[in-house]
């Protein structure tokens, strides 16, 4: 009796794996769109502010980037104190 009710939960376990399908990459990148205001709204940002740090050697360096659109970019770099 205990081997049947086994059996009968890795078969139920079959058909319920079977019947479960995975998100496309498409289909993420799309609900993502939509949930911060469609495509419009991503072709309607013309410039992008990032900020970071670099670590070499031991060492960090934090970083301001600007980039407009179409072609436009500026990079300032903080090292030891002096903006470059």
């Amino acid at each position: 009796m205990k081997n049947i009710k086994i059996y009968l939960l890795a078969l139920f376990s079959i058909f319920l794996i079977g019947t479960v399908s995975a998100q496309t990459a498409d289909e993420i990148i799309e609900k993502y769109a939509d949930a911060i205001g469609g495509r419009t709204a991503i072709s309607a940002v013309i410039s992008v502010k990032t900020v970071g740090s670099l670590s070499m050697t031991g060492m960090d360096f934090p970083f301001t980037m600007y980039t407009t659109y179409p072609d436009k970019s500026y990079l300032e770099v903080n090292i030891q104190g002096m903006v470059m």
